[in-house]
């Protein structure tokens, strides 16, 4: 019966991952407005009737995206770093945003972090609240731009560190949605970019120093 119990959580948890990662991709080719779920359900492979009793209704789905996004995020974020020697607070934390820059690699991944930057963006106008996963990765920024103070004699408060990391995440969803929009090297200036990852870093380490300091 644990057997029988465990396979149909699986195979239900399965069935959540293709519904979330076809919302987003439709999300990210229609628009949120334009979002149906009769395509979601389409582009899954299940009937409509059976997103309905296992998710629920439009806002629960791109709730359940946004929380699916946030949570793999986080795990291709810890397996990236986790092998990695230890590093400086600031080393961390680019460490961090270049696991981040390396989600285009795979379209699931790029579909989940394109979904979770955006919202985190622009989730207020769809009354989405805020997830624990978005939660648990800021808390993660939050505690590198700590380290990164203390290390420069610095002690914030937990109001001026919760500020710092929603900066930096503001800034990575900026750079991320920037490379998910504009096309690098178009020759139409208006809606080109030719950011590369270094330089991205070096505008994330710019923004660490002007708020706490030289990082060395």
């Amino acid at each position: 019966q644990l057997t029988e119990a465990r396979t149909l959580t699986e195979a239900s948890a399965s069935l959540a991952d293709r519904v979330y990662e076809a919302t987003a991709q439709l999300m990210l080719e229609v628009g949120a407005r334009k979002l149906r779920t009769a395509d979601v359900a389409k582009r899954a492979g299940i009937p409509e009737s059976t997103l309905f009793r296992n998710i629920g209704k439009i806002q629960d789905l791109l709730q359940g995206t946004d929380e699916w996004a946030w949570e793999r995020v986080i795990a291709h974020v810890s397996r990236a770093t986790f092998t990695s020697p230890i590093k400086t607070p600031i080393e961390s934390l680019l460490a961090d945003t270049e696991a981040i820059w390396q989600m285009h690699e795979n379209e699931a991944d790029r579909a989940a972090a394109t979904f979770a930057f955006l919202f985190f963006r622009r989730g207020h106008e769809l009354d989405l609240k805020p997830t624990e996963h978005q939660q648990i990765f800021l808390d993660r920024v939050r505690h590198s731009c700590s380290s990164i103070t203390d290390a420069q004699g610095v002690k914030l408060t937990d109001e001026r560190a919760r500020v710092l990391a929603t900066m930096v995440l503001n800034y990575i969803a900026t750079v991320w949605l920037t490379w998910e929009v504009l096309p690098a090297g178009s020759s139409d200036v208006f809606e080109a970019h030719d950011l590369s990852p270094d330089e991205a870093q070096m505008g994330l380490h710019a923004l660490i120093e002007r708020a706490v300091g030289p990082t060395g």
